[in-house]
């Protein structure tokens, strides 16, 4: 795994409790969840998690290929494509199983565009 990467984007969610998400958040399919696309360089899956949480939110959790679709078609907007994003999807704290940012297991796997 590469430990860090040039340009990579990190999606922030944020629990709206039923207010629409307003630019430059990018409204979910589900009513409390909003993404923010964050442009970094250089930056670690720790650092961009620990940025997450300092804005209250926290990496994204991808799990469903309409969601996928949404969010690479927003990043597509603001990257060239084939750049890389860290996601909330990781094994550091429970090596070696890999569990979402919430502790959940992941039925979706092809986060990817």
């Amino acid at each position: 795994m590469i430990p860090y990467l040039g340009v990579l984007l990190t999606f922030y969610f944020h629990l709206t409790n039923g207010f629409q998400c307003a630019p430059p958040l990018i409204e979910g399919f589900s009513p409390k969840y909003c993404y923010q696309i964050v442009k970094e360089q250089q930056v670690s899956w720790f650092a961009a998690d620990y940025g997450c949480r300092q804005l209250g939110g926290s990496l994204a959790t991808i799990d469903s290929a309409v969601l996928n679709a949404l969010l690479v078609g927003a990043a597509d907007e603001v990257f060239p494509q084939g750049t890389t994003f860290w996601i909330g999807y990781t094994n550091v704290y429970y090596p070696p199983q890999w569990l979402w940012n919430d502790g959940q297991n992941s039925s979706y796997n092809n986060w990817a565009p």
